[in-house]
C-alpha cells in the first residue's frame, strides 16, 4: 500500500493499542547501570494490509541489487508533534515485541500519519 497525499485512514481502523519503548540506563545501586526498556508513549494504530505478492517495482529493486524492506508488521499511527519513532525504538502490540527496521515515515501534507515498520523480536 503506497499512500498518496490524499491518503485517509478511517478512524475505525485505529483499533490496535501499541506501546513504544526505548532502552534506558538505570543505576543499579552499585555504581553501574542496568539497561531496561522504558515506555515512551502508548497510542492507537491501524494495521496495514499484509503483503501477499511482490510487485513489479519490487522485482526491479531486487534486480538492481536492493533488498526488499524487512518487515513482519506495518502500522500507521496518527502524527504526534511530541513523538516520532526512531530506528532504535521497540514497539509492543498484541503481546509481541517488534524492533523498528527504519525510522517512521510521515504521510500527508501537512503530516497526518506516520508509517512504522517492525521486525518481530524472538
Amino acid at each position: 500500500m503506497r499512500p498518496s497525499k490524499a491518503f485517509i485512514i478511517e478512524p475505525s481502523k485505529f483499533r490496535y493499542r501499541v506501546s513504544f519503548f526505548q532502552e534506558a540506563s538505570i543505576p543499579d545501586g552499585m555504581g553501574g547501570f542496568t539497561v531496561q526498556l522504558e515506555e515512551v508513549v502508548q497510542t492507537w494504530a491501524a494495521k496495514a494490509e499484509a503483503r501477499t505478492s511482490v510487485s513489479y517495482n519490487d522485482l526491479l529493486e531486487i534486480a538492481a541489487g536492493k533488498a526488499l524492506e524487512e518487515r513482519d508488521i506495518e502500522l500507521y499511527i496518527r502524527f504526534r508533534p511530541d513523538f516520532f519513532p526512531a530506528k532504535d525504538i521497540r514497539m509492543k502490540i498484541d503481546n509481541q515485541t517488534y524492533l523498528l527496521t527504519n525510522p517512521g515515515t510521515t504521510i500527508g501534507e501537512p503530516a497526518r500519519y506516520v508509517r512504522v515498520v517492525g521486525k518481530l523480536q524472538k
